[in-house]
C-alpha cells in the first residue's frame, strides 16, 4: 500500500515498532484515542511538539523526527508565525515594487540589453562568417538547434547564468578543453549503445 498521509506513515510505523496506540497516546499525556484519531487522519492541525514526541517514543531521532513532520508539512507554532511574517514581508516588498515601477523599469533594462546582445551577436557571426563560413555555419546552426525546445533553450539559458566573462584567456580554454572531452565521452557511449542495441 502506498502512504500518503502522515497518519498511514505513523500507523505502518507503530506497527513494526510494536505499540499499541492507546499505550502511545498515553505516553505522550494524550487521551487514549488521539494517536488512533491522528492515524485516521481525523486530527485536521496537529500539535507539532506532540507528533515529534510520538515519533520520538517510536524510535526516530529528534533529526528524523522533524524531517518527517517537515514532510507531511506538520509545523511548530514558530515556523508558522516565521512564515506568516516572511510573506507579509514579501507582500509589502512586491506592492512596493509594482508602485515605483520596479518591474516596468527592469523590463526595460531587459530590452535594452537583448537588443545589445543582437547587435553584437550579429556583429561577430557577419565577421566570423566572412572569415570562417563552416564554423558560422555550424555555430548558427547550433544555436537554431537548441532554440526548437524549451528544454534545450534552457540548458543554453542555464549555462549562461555563468559569467564567462570574468574568466582570462587560460581558464576559458581550460573550460572549452573539458567540455569538449566530455562531450565527445557522452557521445561515444551513445554510439556505442546504438551498435549493441543494432546485434
Amino acid at each position: 500500500m502506498k502512504i500518503t498521509s502522515f497518519g498511514e506513515e505513523l500507523k505502518s510505523l507503530r506497527k513494526h515498532v510494536g505499540i499499541p496506540s492507546k499505550v502511545l497516546s498515553q505516553k505522550v499525556g494524550k487521551a487514549v484515542t488521539y494517536v488512533s484519531q491522528l492515524e485516521r487522519n481525523i486530527i485536521k492541525n496537529p500539535s507539532y511538539s506532540t507528533c515529534l514526541q510520538i515519533l520520538m517514543e517510536l524510535g526516530l531521532t529528534e533529526e528524523d523526527a522533524k524531517k518527517m513532520l517537515n514532510y507531511y508539512d506538520i509545523r511548530s507554532k514558530e515556523e508558522k508565525q516565521a512564515d506568516l511574517e516572511l510573506g507579509i514581508q514579501l507582500d509589502k516588498e512586491l506592492s512596493l515594487k509594482i508602485n515605483s515601477n520596479y518591474y516596468s523599469k527592469k523590463f526595460e533594462e531587459v530590452e535594452r540589453k537583448k537588443q545589445l546582445f543582437l547587435q553584437l551577436a550579429d556583429k561577430q557571426l557577419e565577421t566570423l562568417g566572412q572569415f570562417d563560413y563552416s564554423r558560422a555555419d555550424i555555430i548558427i546552426s547550433n544555436f537554431i538547434e537548441l532554440f526548437q525546445s524549451e528544454e534545450k533553450s534552457d540548458f543554453l539559458f542555464s549555462l549562461f547564468e555563468n559569467n564567462f566573462s570574468k574568466l582570462d584567456y587560460s581558464e576559458m580554454q581550460l573550460i572549452l578543453s573539458t567540455v569538449d572531452k566530455d562531450y565527445k565521452k557522452i557521445m561515444n557511449k551513445k554510439f556505442i549503445k546504438a551498435m549493441e542495441e543494432e546485434k
